[in-house]
């Protein structure tokens, strides 16, 4: 430990199929059209109408002459939305489940009953290409979503889609989904993810591939995104509300992506951190990793000096047992300044770093260029500034939850 007053911080991821069973799959299709093109008495919607869009982002392209669509318009059987670069779209169907295509997407709404007097919801989609998240609202399917290479068979889950010409994955979060192909028919349950190709092809496996994580992840990012711009009346405004926060958080800073920023929880309020992987790239996936394994949560702030700084307390023994290997230091000209968030390392050893860090409550110059800044508090800082003081605090704050915002806004 140091012993200088105050002392510096840290002295501690086809073609078409062929065959009969998707010859089978598409004539199940055709006889639930025959059988249910007519809702019965009860649907609370107009006759034809599949949903209704609650969230546009840039292109976004509907009706059988490709207008532009936006939030509260209308969806209608044989209907097809499409999605352009950067574009997204968040669609509420009748029965209040969601359905979101991202960029590049395109999708035909063939058919959707909502089978009020049996409770079930019947017909089905077909999905040309893109990527496209799922989730029902607890009512039974009996619902198909065909794609180029797959018939997707849903009895109410959630789960992601991408498909093109030449393959289809499925990844389910909840629920199961049956997927028919050339390679046979495959249940897919909560945790897997199943890809089959033209040549039938297939594999099954407990994660998403990269692309398809990556595609959602942009998808949810761009729908969050836009669902913030709304005007702060519409918006909540208690102090510890993540959406409020940001909403906030961006009248100072515009250009705050949500990509970066980490919403970090204690009992006394919210914290938003930008990280900042632009001069701190190492750094940023450090902590991104200790966040998606919850390392941080429980932990208190062991050192708290009022108008010089506040720092977590060691995080100790990753699960598993095997210890995180030291960081080599990033250092860059970005000076500490209030809210600035820099990693801990031992003293006056650089390359130490393993995952602590540390946030300045006023400039600190003294720190400038002797450690690693990944991040900065883009709110909050009036939160850091009520933790209770001391090395260590007789009663320390500890972080009840740090995640991406991102995942905050989405669940």
């Amino acid at each position: 430990q140091c012993s200088s007053k105050p002392r510096p911080p840290g002295c501690y991821a086809t073609g078409h199929a062929t065959g009969w069973l998707r010859r089978a799959s598409a004539l199940l299709v055709m006889v639930q059209l025959a059988l249910f093109s007519f809702p019965p008495p009860g649907i609370a919607a107009p006759a034809g109408e599949v949903g209704v869009i609650r969230i546009a982002v840039l292109d976004v392209y509907g009706r059988s002459d490709k207008q532009r669509v936006t939030s509260g318009d209308a969806l209608f059987y044989e209907e097809e939305v499409t999605t352009g670069t950067k574009s997204a779209v968040q669609i509420d169907l009748l029965d209040e489940s969601v359905l979101s295509m991202g960029e590049n997407s395109s999708m035909i709404l063939d058919s959707m009953v909502y089978q009020v007097n049996r409770g079930i919801v019947e017909g089905a989609f077909t999905m040309a290409t893109g990527v496209l998240h799922f989730k029902s609202a607890g009512v039974p399917m009996a619902f198909i979503i065909n794609t180029p290479v797959a018939d997707i068979g849903i009895r109410g889950t959630e789960f992601d889609i991408m498909a093109n010409d030449t393959e289809t994955e499925v990844a389910v979060q909840q629920g199961t989904v049956e997927v028919i192909s050339s390679a046979g028919t495959q249940a897919v349950t909560a945790g897997q993810s199943y890809a089959v190709d033209a040549q039938g092809n297939a594999t099954l496996g407990d994660t998403p591939s990269p692309q398809l994580a990556s595609a959602v992840s942009k998808m949810l990012t761009t729908l969050a995104d836009t669902d913030l711009s709304e005007p702060a009346s519409m918006v909540a405004s208690a102090p510890n509300d993540a959406r409020a926060a940001v909403q906030q958080a961006r009248a100072d800073n515009p250009e705050i992506s949500l990509e970066n920023l980490l919403a970090m929880e204690l009992e006394k309020g919210l914290v938003l951190i930008e990280m900042l992987p632009d001069i701190a790239p190492n750094h940023v996936a450090r902590v991104t990793e200790l966040v998606n394994s919850g390392a941080y949560v429980g932990k208190t702030f062991d050192f708290v000096s009022p108008g010089y700084a506040v720092e977590i307390g060691q995080l100790g023994m990753p699960a598993g047992g095997t210890p995180l290997s030291p960081l080599a230091a990033e250092i860059s000209d970005t000076p500490f300044v209030r809210g600035t968030v820099g990693m801990s390392h031992l003293p006056n050893q650089p390359d130490s770093a393993v995952g602590e860090f540390f946030v300045t409550l006023d400039a600190a110059p003294s720190l400038d260029q002797a450690y690693t800044v990944w991040g900065r508090v883009v709110y909050g800082m009036h939160v850091l500034d009520a933790l209770s003081p001391g090395r260590p605090p007789q009663n320390p704050d500890a972080i009840t939850r740090l995640k991406p915002i991102v995942d905050m806004l989405t669940k």
